[in-house]
């Protein structure tokens, strides 16, 4: 880990920063790059502003390539992407503008954020919503990623939108890759309340399971165990996050924070970067509707949790009993803090929770006005749980 210069952002590109990092060096990336055609940060060689979304989706699949070498083969990638639409006629976008009193169309004061854009060539049409991030994820598949999930980010109080023939836009994605099928992951540190429909709390695979013959569920009638806690879903409810800086698209805390919990091990191994894993015991179902004194209806059920026509749930049994954290590799050497990577910084957000939650963190941005104001925001925070070297 010499060469990495952990806890520090790094002002310049991300292709030259990535290009000077090595191989297999970090346990998780994090990242919101520039959108589409939606604003000009006012500095050269900079992600967002190219002519056509194919040359768009190009630059950011070079980029993620070198993420992608610098990424652990256990690692996470997650990525966030709002969405685009094509304004324009004639083949030329057509920026808002208003009036400035002697009747000629002036850009509006964002007018810089939306500069005149060709579509050449291109099937785009007019009020077409572009579909930028899918077009990215599938280039990211071509490019030898693994997409593993995509999840929503739905936001309940999105942008007010002045349109009247579509609804207001809440939503962005955010898409997980992977290098390939075996990767770590903490199930148990992001798993949500399983809270019944009827105000009890169940497995929550029991919520998946219907009665043959209507009525209420056998399972959950008299099948209820001690676990209170379900796998995490893939719409994540956040609110937008204001920041008294001058930074326009600022990552809200709650939404990096299970990806650094789950993407990103709080220890790996000092000699070979093997992640801590989980060490958890589980329950049995029929041991739980056993020890709550329950019978009838538990035929149906095999000790994996499985129903009787095979459809597998979300954990498969009763309560789970988390034990901490060991390692993964017999090197019986010592341990040191995973590493987050974000090579589009902005203020900072996904270092700032990486530092919360106790992991290293790393990464650049083009504007020197942001990394300052990142460099500032996350070091005004202390590491607070734990030494960062040799603690055990």
């Amino acid at each position: 880990m010499t060469d990495l210069q952990l806890d520090h952002i790094e002002h310049a590109d991300a292709l030259t920063y990535l290009r000077s990092l090595p191989d297999d060096s970090v346990n998780l990336c994090v990242s919101s790059p520039p959108y589409f055609g939606l604003r000009d940060y006012g500095v050269d060689g900079q992600i967002g502003l190219e002519p056509t979304p194919t040359e768009y989706v190009a630059a950011l699949v070079d980029i993620f390539r070198e993420v992608r070498r610098v990424l652990r083969a256990d690692g996470n990638c997650y990525v966030n992407l709002g969405d685009s639409y094509a304004s324009f006629r004639d083949g030329k976008c057509v920026p808002q503008s208003i009036s400035d009193g002697n009747q000629r169309s002036q850009p509006k004061s964002g007018a810089r954020n939306r500069p005149a854009k060709t579509f050449e060539g291109t099937s785009i049409q007019h009020k077409s919503l572009m579909g930028i991030p899918w077009r990215f994820a599938f280039a990211m598949q071509d490019s030898g990623w693994l997409l593993r999930e995509d999840i929503i980010w739905a936001k309940p109080a999105p942008m007010p939108e002045s349109v009247r023939d579509r609804c207001t836009r809440a939503h962005e994605y955010i898409f997980h890759f992977t290098k390939g099928p075996k990767y770590w992951y903490d199930q148990q540190a992001v798993m949500e309340d399983a809270v019944g429909t009827g105000g009890g709390t169940f497995p929550s695979w029991l919520d998946d399971i219907q009665p043959k013959h209507g009525g209420e569920s056998q399972y959950r009638k008299d099948g209820q165990s001690d676990e209170t806690k379900r796998n995490r879903r893939s719409v994540w409810t956040v609110n937008t996050a204001g920041f008294a800086e001058a930074h326009f698209a600022t990552f809200p805390e709650k939404l990096v924070e299970p990806m650094v919990l789950a993407g990103c091990p709080e220890w790996v191994c000092e000699r070979c970067g093997a992640p801590y894993e989980a060490q958890v015991e589980k329950e049995s179902y029929w041991e739980a509707r056993k020890a709550n004194g329950a019978t009838g209806g538990a035929k149906t059920i095999g000790h994996n949790g499985t129903h009787g026509r095979g459809m597998a749930h979300d954990l498969g049994g009763g309560a789970v009993t988390h034990y901490g954290y060991a390692p993964s590799c017999t090197c019986n050497a010592g341990k040191r803090a995973g590493v987050v990577l974000d090579p589009f910084a902005g203020a900072g957000t996904t270092a700032l929770v990486a530092k919360r939650l106790n992991r290293r963190y790393i990464g650049c941005d083009l504007n020197a006005e942001y990394v300052e104001m990142a460099r500032r925001r996350v070091e005004s925070i202390p590491y607070t749980l734990f030494s960062l070297m040799g603690a055990d």
